[in-house]
């Protein structure tokens, strides 16, 4: 139960700083809460407007499975599940293939942040039933 609240220690100081960059955060082992963090792009992906959003991976579910959200917000996706999972924009029968975030276990975290306004759709390539929606305003 402690590691839990060291990783959403750790998760919610990442969002609430901002990040404006894509990032994929894997599990972090407990000496160090910076390793295994590595940057998918160094391109800013959207402007710093408001904190971020957390969605949930739990028993196979993205929730909330519907987000609404501002321009320029963080969506952090954190895997309480024990098995591998991603965020991919787009479904299945439509793969958008921007963004595609690996969460390879419990803990671990991926964040995004959405710049332009629109719907947007998001699934798991291992388990193509687990489907989200986010709405940027």
């Amino acid at each position: 139960m402690q590691r839990f609240w060291r990783r959403f220690a750790v998760m919610t100081a990442m969002i609430l700083a901002g990040s404006s960059t894509l990032r994929a955060h894997e599990e972090c082992d407990d000496t160090s809460p910076t390793q295994g963090v590595a940057a998918v792009s160094d391109q800013s992906v959207g402007p710093r407007s408001q904190p971020g959003s957390v969605v949930m991976i739990q028993l196979f579910q993205y929730q909330p499975g519907r987000l609404e959200i501002k321009s320029g917000t963080t969506v952090t996706w954190v895997n309480q599940d024990e098995i591998q999972h991603t965020v991919t924009l787009g479904t299945p029968e439509n793969r958008n293939g921007a963004v595609s975030l690996p969460l390879p276990g419990k803990g671990a975290t991926a964040s995004f942040t959405f710049d332009r306004p629109g719907d947007y759709e998001y699934f798991c390539e291992r388990h193509q039933s687990m489907r989200g929606q986010i709405r940027v305003q």
